[in-house]
């Protein structure tokens, strides 16, 4: 395995919860949503990652965390050994380069206005990739490798589909040849017929350009598809962090295993019989005393409400956050 990109060291990030003025006059204590809390982690170089868990556990919040999209509470996020948590924001531009995102709406997330050209050279332009008489040929080849010809550079995003829309966004991030790429839900927004297409084009780059990714997608089948490893996430925690083969086949989480059995199938005409996952997550504003899966666990015992389980390896390269693993 090679060096760490990306090394996260007991990452926080909490959001204030909104007080009305009456409450805030009263005294009453500042909430706060407890998004990321205390997440470690290692996504090494030239790999794919996965992260998955239920909505609204923190997979996005971390990732725009790890690239500074938001700053972080308390933690440390080393990227070649250089402290991003510790960075300005002045100081952290020339790293951003380096660490770009695919967002989920390729929709929402291009500017209605600008033409895929226009939005390539602010790009290139703001962080300085090529001079001006190269920027046409930087333009063109990065359209060719997402499979856009080069007479749509003129078109504005509205001209095409969700799934040419998405590999604007792709080129967007790929033209600044960074070095990781975090891929947000990248396909959840498109129609199935072209999520193939989109989920094989960036295994195709990754390879071609060498790059290190993050793919975050509840998707269980993609994520199957793409990744080496998965980290699976429950309430602003990593419970389990494995190779991707031995999640999907020996999961040691229970909140894994739960998640697995209530993928559906391919076929419809087969019924899954499993047992879904029971309840609502607790409140990530007021969070459980001990394991926060202990209320919807089927394995819970008493020292799994009084005491919360550290991320441990249980076997070789497969850790898990819990008292009694499977």
């Amino acid at each position: 395995m090679k060096k760490p990109l990306i090394e996260v060291r007991n990452l926080r990030k909490y959001f204030p919860v909104k007080r009305q003025v009456l409450e805030a006059l009263r005294g009453k204590k500042q909430e706060y949503l407890k998004a990321v809390d205390r997440v470690d982690l290692l996504i090494h170089e030239g790999e794919t990652l996965g992260l998955v868990g239920e909505s609204g556990c923190g997979k996005s919040t971390l990732a725009r965390t790890i690239i500074r999209l938001y700053r972080p509470d308390e933690g440390d996020i080393f990227f070649d050994d250089v402290n991003l948590a510790r960075l300005s924001d002045r100081a952290m531009r020339p790293y951003r380069r380096n660490l770009q995102m695919i967002f989920q709406d390729p929709y929402s997330s291009l500017n209605p206005r600008m033409t895929t050209r226009e939005l390539l050279a602010e790009a290139i332009r703001f962080h300085r990739i090529c001079g001006p008489d190269e920027q046409d040929n930087k333009i063109r080849e990065v359209m060719d490798l997402v499979g856009l010809s080069s007479d749509a550079a003129g078109r504005l995003p509205s001209e095409f589909s969700g799934g040419q829309r998405q590999r604007i966004g792709i080129a967007r991030a790929i033209v600044l040849d960074p070095r990781i790429i975090i891929a947000d839900e990248p396909v959840s927004a498109l129609d199935v017929s072209i999520q193939a297409q989109v989920i094989n084009l960036l295994s195709d780059l990754q390879e071609r350009l060498n790059l290190t990714m993050l793919f975050i997608s509840h998707d269980l089948r993609v994520v199957r598809h793409i990744t080496g490893r998965v980290a699976v996430m429950y309430l602003g925690k990593i419970v389990e962090l494995a190779p991707t083969e031995m999640v999907f086949t020996r999961p040691l989480h229970p909140y894994t295993d739960i998640l697995l059995k209530a993928e559906p199938g391919l076929d419809p005409r087969v019924r899954n019989k499993e047992v879904a996952i029971q309840g609502e997550p607790p409140s990530p504003i007021r969070l459980p005393q001990g394991c926060r899966f202990s209320s919807r666990c089927p394995r819970c015992q008493d020292r799994c409400r009084a005491a919360e389980p550290a991320l441990h390896e249980i076997r070789t390269g497969c850790f898990a956050a819990c008292h009694y693993p499977l």
